[in-house]
């Protein structure tokens, strides 16, 4: 079978081990350019590796494997507030 170029994935949950005071990882699924996942990234006592979950709302699969490509939109007016 040829692979499928392309397949649109809706993501239905939301996870993260913490969030930001008004800033819920699930803020990152609302399709809003003015919310978003924060982690308190300027406070040097909550600063620290960060990890988030994003669950599928249906099973991504197909014959023969599933590869992902994620591609991430940062979309805030405080560029100084990016991944990495």
């Amino acid at each position: 079978k040829q692979p499928v170029p392309k397949h649109p994935v809706e993501f239905d949950k939301a996870l993260a081990d913490y969030s930001q005071k008004d800033f819920n990882v699930k803020a990152a699924l609302d399709d809003k350019a003015d919310t978003g996942w924060a982690v308190d990234g300027d406070n040097e006592k909550l600063r620290g590796n960060r990890q988030a979950v994003f669950l599928a709302k249906s099973p991504v699969t197909f014959a023969g494997g599933t590869r992902l490509k994620v591609k991430l939109k940062f979309e805030s007016d405080t560029p100084q507030q990016v991944l990495g």
